[in-house]
């Protein structure tokens, strides 16, 4: 989420104008992450194989949540984790 937050940041900062934003007058993104930590993988084996799809939700799911918090936001879901993501709120 570090990554994410810091290119967040860094698109907030250059301040690229974008006239048809439905909310505020500069380009923004939001974006999902999602992790497995090794503890998760060694308690279910067969996660292993379904690794890459079970990520691939998790950071589905997190984007869909910072999307709903609105822009200019990063969301971050463990792969197994509870449904709702937790939002960092970095509207600047």
């Amino acid at each position: 989420s570090l990554f994410a937050e810091r290119l967040r940041r860094q698109i907030w900062c250059l301040e690229i104008p974008f006239a048809g934003a439905p909310v505020g007058d500069r380009l923004t993104i939001s974006a999902g992450v999602a992790s497995l930590t090794a503890d998760e993988l060694a308690s279910d084996a067969s996660l292993l194989a379904k690794a890459p799809e079970v990520l691939l939700n998790a950071a589905d799911a997190a984007l869909y949540r910072a999307k709903c918090l609105g822009r200019n936001r990063v969301a971050v879901k463990t792969a197994s984790g509870p449904a709702a993501a937790v939002a960092i709120d970095l509207a600047s």
